[in-house]
């Protein structure tokens, strides 16, 4: 571990203090003990001009290969139910009563995001924010940045100052700008918000016909997020593509790569599709035998989204329902009631959701002399072994978790886009440790018991946790 940073006066005079702390930050972070950080003093490589950009590129690529060692709350485990909480002993008639579920639910953000190469298919970034283009083509920057249509393209040198030649200026001029006064957003609602619609998405339209390479910069596709039913980020990686099945499985089977430490759950609001890109005859990978098999993971969308997901669609409705009366570990069966066959019943209770009913908690204890806490809970009619069955059912765990997450996260999404890829992969992958580690801190005071791990590095280098003092 690195103890002192030998040419600190030097980083201060060239880089800045926020360079020297990224730093300090990047050797507390992965303990990296080979090449030149072996020498507390060898610090003189950061004297060339973008050397810090590689250094946390690097550290961003060992975040990857070596999640375990880059979050340290990645095995994090509580009392909370869908993060290792024992189960409940329910009317179900299961006999797993203290057994342990553990879930996770994963999302894409992409308002966080850094910049990228503006070259389509280019997955690298620019040596610093001023630019559109990497190094490898930063020729492009020179040349006109007009689209001829049906594949041609214009190849004069642009304008001094300009994106595009003189014969293209006008393009330019209408297309390449800020939006125009006239497509700023009416206030009234009206006949004239469809008018104004239809004008906005001509705009953009032609504006994206007459471009061979974006006007502006380029941003990356955003990030993948991980979080435990009780609130803790466990990781976060930049997306490859926007939202890839295929990206997301080789980053879980990264994180989770035995069978030990695999999840239960996985929420996603596009489990459909994972589910089926992991179909033997759309995958030929190692690993898509383990994610696909239910018995060893479960794909589930969140309760929020599958309202919108298509009820003709019988592999969601199948596969991926959050609303199973069979989640053991997320699912509480408050009630089981069995009527005959000839007895009518409700069209609502054969639905998926079924009816919303309000009952008395079975798992509050309230003080003496009072009475217990109402909570809604749903009421469905299924067939079980044969049997028809009247169920009340209690969702435990929030499967929207990530979304309230972030809530939180949005409020750096300014600061990012102005940020380098690397640099921005690793300003949020502090952020999201910090936030982690302030959601621990809070379970730990409501008795959630979470279980100590050993932090690879001081938290109070990180940024500070007075961002998140609010949603404490």
């Amino acid at each position: 571990m690195v103890e002192q940073l030998g040419d600190d006066a030097f980083l201060h005079e060239k880089h800045g203090a926020k360079d020297v702390q990224d730093a300090w930050c990047w050797f507390k972070l992965l303990g990296y003990r080979c090449g030149p950080m072996a020498n507390p003093r060898g610090m003189s490589h950061l004297r060339a001009p973008g050397m810090l950009d590689t250094l946390l590129r690097e550290s961003n690529m060992l975040a990857i290969e070596r999640p375990q060692d880059a979050f340290p709350f990645l095995r994090h485990q509580c009392r909370q139910l869908g993060c290792h909480g024992p189960c409940p002993e329910d009317a179900s008639g299961a006999d797993d009563a203290g057994e342990e579920y553990d879930c996770i639910v994963v999302d894409g953000i992409a308002t966080l995001c850094g910049h990228r190469c503006a070259e389509h298919a280019c997955a690298n970034t620019p040596s610093n924010s001023r630019v559109r283009f990497c190094d490898d083509h930063a020729h492009l920057e020179l040349r006109c940045a007009a689209s001829l249509g049906d594949g041609a393209f214009c190849e004069e040198p642009s304008r001094a100052d300009h994106l595009t030649c003189e014969a293209h200026a006008d393009i330019e001029r209408q297309y390449g700008g800020a939006i125009p006064y006239h497509f700023v957003r009416p206030r009234n609602l009206g006949e004239s918000q469809h008018a104004w619609r239809a004008n906005f998405n001509n705009y953009w339209r032609e504006r994206k016909k007459h471009r061979r390479v974006p006007f502006s910069r380029a941003f990356q596709f955003g990030f993948w997020f991980a979080v435990r039913p009780c609130g803790v980020i466990l990781a976060c990686k930049p997306m490859v593509e926007h939202e890839s099945p295929r990206d997301l499985l080789q980053w879980l089977n990264s994180l989770f790569p035995t069978d030990d430490i695999r999840p239960c759950y996985i929420v996603y609001d596009r489990a459909c599709q994972v589910w089926r890109t992991l179909q033997p005859e759309n995958s030929n990978a190692d690993w898509a035998e383990i994610w696909g098999d239910p018995r060893m993971v479960m794909w589930l969308v969140d309760r929020f989204h599958y309202k919108g997901h298509s009820r003709d669609d019988d592999v969601c409705r199948v596969n991926c329902s959050p609303h199973s009366h069979n989640l053991r570990g997320l699912v509480y069966v408050v009630s089981r009631e069995e009527i005959p066959d000839d007895v009518d019943i409700e069209p609502e209770l054969r639905e998926d959701f079924g009816q919303v009913v309000y009952i008395e908690d079975p798992m509050h204890e309230p003080p003496h002399g009072q009475a217990r806490r109402v909570v809604p809970a749903r009421e469905v009619v299924r067939r079980v072994n044969d049997v028809r069955l009247r169920l009340v059912l209690m969702d435990m765990v929030n499967t929207s978790i990530a979304e309230s997450v972030f809530s939180t996260m949005h409020k750096y999404g300014a600061a990012m886009r102005k940020m380098t890829g690397p640099r921005s992969a690793f300003f949020l992958r502090c952020i999201s440790i910090s936030h982690a580690e302030i959601t621990t801190s809070r379970l730990a005071s409501n008795g959630m018991d979470p279980v100590p791990l050993h932090i690879i590095f001081p938290m109070g280098i990180l940024p500070s946790a007075s961002h998140f003092e609010v949603d404490a």
